[in-house]
């Protein structure tokens, strides 16, 4: 099971490190049908972008290409597992999506409300600002984590900013 690709003009390390993980990257069963070339070059794909944010004061770069190719290897095996359970993202032409639309859903007033939203977060105070960012993708234990804010704090805050507009209110909680 050796690979037949070359990179003669490659860093030997990254080489080697690439090989390496790919050779683990196909002991998983999402990978079992790609050939090890194929997979070499898709984890070379994933991290030649990221070579360059490589800093000679912070670390040398053995540790950081391992780094990188570390996560980029948890991506992949992530991603192909996704596929194979069907969590990839689909496209649908647009007959399907006018089907799967309900007829009775007021999409205009939604997206009023949306526009509403980000105009009151922008009306906010920096710190609540902040906070309403964070919201929008963690969930509010994991906010607290991240801000060092008792939940309880976080949902007064998010009280005293449905009192300021009540007509937000329902999108706000």
């Amino acid at each position: 099971m050796k690979s037949k690709n070359k990179y003669s003009k490659i860093n030997y390390i990254l080489v080697k490190k690439v090989r390496d993980y790919a050779k683990y990257m196909k002991s998983f069963r999402c990978f079992a049908h790609d050939t090890l070339e194929d997979i070499e070059q898709e984890l070379f794909c994933e991290i030649w972008p990221c070579l360059e944010q490589h800093e000679k004061s912070k670390s040398s770069f053995s540790y950081f290409a391992d780094k990188v190719i570390k996560n980029r290897v948890v991506n992949l095996i992530n991603k192909k597992q996704r596929m194979k359970y069907g969590g990839d993202i689909t496209f649908l032409d647009n007959e399907i999506l006018d089907s799967l639309v309900d007829k009775n859903c007021d999409f205009e007033s939604k997206v009023a409300a949306c526009s509403d939203v980000e105009d009151l977060i922008k009306q906010l105070p920096p710190r609540w600002q902040d906070l309403c960012e964070k919201l929008k993708v963690y969930n509010v234990a994991e906010v607290s984590e991240i801000t060092g804010l008792s939940r309880t704090t976080i949902y007064k805050i998010l009280k005293r900013i449905g009192e300021k507009f009540p007509h937000l209110k329902t999108y706000i909680s």
